[in-house]
């Protein structure tokens, strides 16, 4: 699974933008979740009930678990953590990934008071 996505983001570059590669990321992570729990669902660009939302939405049967949000890659995600948008995504719920394709943000990051554990 990992070795597909890899070839597949290897020409990725700070020039290409976020959706350029998104498609691996999707298929990874659709992967996993065939491989550990076929239960689960994940939605890419999920049907936004109220202005933006992030990239995927996880979810257990019908249960909202957590989103992430997919960045150009390079992006300091860390710096992200308390942007406007990742606050509002936080809203939605409280678990949030961040990824550029290549990193994401730590486990247990605090922001405003919200733990997340991702």
């Amino acid at each position: 699974m990992l070795k597909e996505y890899l070839e597949g983001i290897k020409d990725i570059t700070h020039e290409k933008n976020e959706l350029t590669h998104r498609l691996f990321l999707h298929n990874l992570l659709d992967k996993l979740k065939n491989h550990f729990n076929k239960e689960y669902k994940i939605e890419h660009e999920p049907e936004r009930k109220q202005g933006s939302q992030p990239d995927f939405r996880i979810s257990y049967q019908g249960l909202n678990i957590g989103y992430i949000e997919n960045k150009k890659v390079g992006t300091n995600l860390n710096r992200l953590l308390k942007s406007d948008q990742v606050l509002k995504y936080l809203e939605l719920n409280p678990n949030l990934m961040l990824t550029d394709l290549l990193t994401h943000t730590p486990k247990n990051t605090l922001v405003r008071g919200i733990r997340t554990r991702l």
